[in-house]
């Protein structure tokens, strides 16, 4: 499988109102430091016949009063295998702990030394399968707080293991981009003399305190957002793992609903053995209610409870699914090497033959080609079968893009499953948030786009996709676009229009939607117009706003939003954009002279009229076509303006004043 992962890191940006920063996950006595994700063939044993590399981990990212007593020692130690390569059996490892000031968050290149040094473990590792690697360790290693943790490992079995790729967590918790580690893999020996090399890309590591008798609850697998009654009823589980020594019996797990619904249902684990974990499945729910749910999974009381319980927020709603617990992504992925494309799908169930008519996806970065695709599950043991739908190209925008499906495509009863596909070789940046372990049979990947060859990413990729389709509703009107008018290079009236989409069942009749546009910023205006015709399920009207004068220079902040009686689908009611006006520039001296050869400061900009391409240019030197004898040449100086109406297809259809 050859795809990548892209993360957004808030020292690296931050988009619209969110900002991603992902530093570690923790069920109190447990800490995965697994900071800015990305991948290494080195760190932390690597793969050549000799490996030693050291890592900086903050007492941010560790937790201050975490594993400070005798009672909370870190005893255990994992670190996670992206791909399993060959031998498995790594002999002769060394792992070594220390304390270092909190100011000590860089390692700069250099011999290394065990001077300070606690040897935690030594002894063989076997790395035979994805996910974490745990490691006992022989000697227990006791926090001080106030400083940060350096870690040291050493491989000596002078055997090549190739193949494998390591998980890691690059910079800290400040900055993705700083030397937290530094390593050396090579042929040679080690020796006192040897050099490691400073890196970012330092190894994800989960700290652990065993207790004796330690459940824990560590994921539920619902859905975000519940439509009703097409996902109904609707069956919750939960994935409890024995992170303690002994083994387990007769656990009991309680689901508890709250809010605006309420359900409660026991199940009992007979036997759990240690380090082993398994799905529990509840009885069927079926909310009536509207709102939000609050879901409880809880434990009983054990050697220590904090890890006894978790919680998440469910939206009851009316038509829309979705798999995100809200609305912050963690990452995103997109494949980026050979076959380069892919379509990227979640399976979702409805109880009811429906329809989508529009489905949402979130993503973090935008300008690509893609489509949303629609499948059913025909496929060889429920995976996705026959394509239902798929959407012409759209270009992708940060952030949550809503695509109305015109008209809407019927599904039958059961599941199906709505993807995104990645068309061009550019990463699609598809937002997901983590899930670990991921749900099976929910998630897959299909290498290229169009291909049948779909793989289930759990367990190696812990994606939940962010992506939303939505149920057709009797009444549902879509604000699909807005036109904002071209740069404004006078002080005349310009025109507005919007794009209104009826992905509803029942016709949208003239006059009884209402699309209100608002400009503020630069200029104000405010105005509301009617639909001046029938809208018929599956189609589309515009809605023209006019006489509209921008007279004042800078940003216009544009809104148009839509009211129609009992449509309760309010997502997609709204859409923004901003625009900019440059009015003339009032000219006070006389004579006003615009030099082509300088900036031009008076009219700095021609007005596509139709289209959006530019015919007007500033052209330096000679320009010359297949139909001129002789060459255009600038009179005097060295640039001429140039109407380029001979472009062929690059002109055709557009206009330029």
């Amino acid at each position: 499988m050859k795809f990548n992962l892209q993360f957004l890191f808030k020292t690296a940006f931050s988009i619209a109102s969110f900002v991603i920063l992902w530093n570690s996950t923790s069920y109190a006595q447990v800490i995965d430091i697994i900071a800015n994700p990305n991948s290494s063939t080195f760190n932390p044993i690597g793969v050549s016949n000799y490996h030693a590399s050291e890592n900086i981990y903050t007492e941010t990212e560790i937790g201050a009063g975490n594993f400070t007593t005798p009672a909370t020692v870190i005893n255990q130690i994992a670190f996670n295998i992206n791909i399993v390569g060959s031998p498995t059996t790594f002999n002769n490892v060394t792992i070594w702990m220390k304390e270092v000031p909190l100011a000590t968050t860089t390692l700069a290149s250099g011999t290394y030394s065990t001077a300070g040094y606690t040897q935690v473990y030594s002894g063989a590792l076997n790395a035979t399968t994805i996910g974490w690697l745990n490691i006992p360790l022989t000697t227990a290693f006791q926090r001080t707080g106030g400083n940060n943790l350096q870690v040291l490992i050493e491989r000596g079995d002078g055997i090549a293991h190739a193949g494998f790729s390591y998980r890691t967590a690059n910079g800290n918790n400040t900055n993705a981009a700083i030397l937290t580690c530094r390593r050396y893999n090579g042929a040679a020996a080690l020796s006192g003399g040897t050099s490691l090399t400073s890196s970012a890309f330092r190894a994800q590591i989960r700290l652990q305190h065993i207790y004796a008798n330690d459940a824990l609850v560590q994921q539920i697998y619902t859905l975000g957002k519940l439509p009703v009654p097409f996902s109904t009823p609707h069956i919750i589980k939960a994935n409890i793992a024995n992170v303690g020594s002994n083994a387990l019996t007769n656990i009991p797990v309680t689901l508890n609903i709250t809010g605006a619904n309420t359900f409660s249902n026991v199940q009992t684990i007979a036997s759990l053995a240690a380090g082993a974990n398994v799905d529990v499945t509840f009885a069927g729910f079926t909310p009536a209610a509207q709102g939000n749910n609050n879901i409880d999974v809880s434990l009983t009381s054990d050697d220590f409870n904090g890890n006894n319980i978790k919680s998440v927020i469910q939206s009851v709603n009316n038509n829309t699914f979705s798999y995100a617990y809200s609305s912050v992504p963690d990452g995103s992925a997109g494949v980026v090497l050979d076959p380069f494309t892919g379509d990227f799908v979640s399976k979702f169930n409805t109880s009811v033959n429906t329809a989508i008519s529009q489905v949402s996806v979130y993503f973090l970065a935008g300008g690509q080609p893609f489509q949303i695709g629609i499948w059913d599950a025909s496929g060889a043991g429920g995976k996705p079968g026959n394509l239902l739908f798929t959407s012409a190209t759209q270009t992708s925008t940060t952030g949550v893009y809503v695509l109305p499906i015109l008209p809407a495509v019927p599904v039958n009863s059961g599941d199906f499953f709505v993807g995104v596909r990645q068309i061009d070789i550019n990463n699609i940046r598809f937002a997901y948030q983590t899930e670990d372990p991921v749900r099976t049979n929910t998630f897959y990947l299909a290498q290229p786009s169009g291909g049948t060859t779909w793989t289930d990413l759990a367990p190696a990729y812990k994606f939940r996709f962010m992506i939303e389709p939505k149920l057709q509703l009797p009444i549902d009107a879509n604000l699909t676009s807005i036109n904002t008018p071209s740069a404004i290079c006078n002080a005349g009236a310009v025109s507005y229009s919007a794009v209104l989409s009826n992905v509803g069942l029942n016709t949208i009749n003239a006059g009884a939607a209402n699309v209100t546009l608002k400009i503020g910023g630069a200029n104000v205006y405010t105005a509301t117009v009617s639909n001046p015709a029938n809208i018929a399920s599956g189609t589309s009207g515009t809605i023209n706003f006019t006489g509209i004068t921008l007279s004042n220079p800078g940003t216009n902040f544009d809104t148009v939003f839509v009211t129609l009686a009992g449509d309760t689908e309010q997502a997609n009611d709204t859409l923004k954009t901003t625009n900019s006006s440059t009015p003339a520039t009032a000219i006070t001296a006389f004579p006003a002279i615009e030099n082509v050869e300088a900036p031009l400061p008076l009219f700095p900009n021609f007005a596509p009229v139709a289209g959006s391409s530019q015919l007007w240019l500033v052209k330096s030197g000679n320009y010359t076509n297949a139909n001129q004898a002789s060459p255009l040449a600038p009179h005097g100086g060295n640039k001429f303006y140039l109407f380029d109406s001979y472009g062929g297809p690059v002109s055709a259809g557009f206009i330029s004043r």
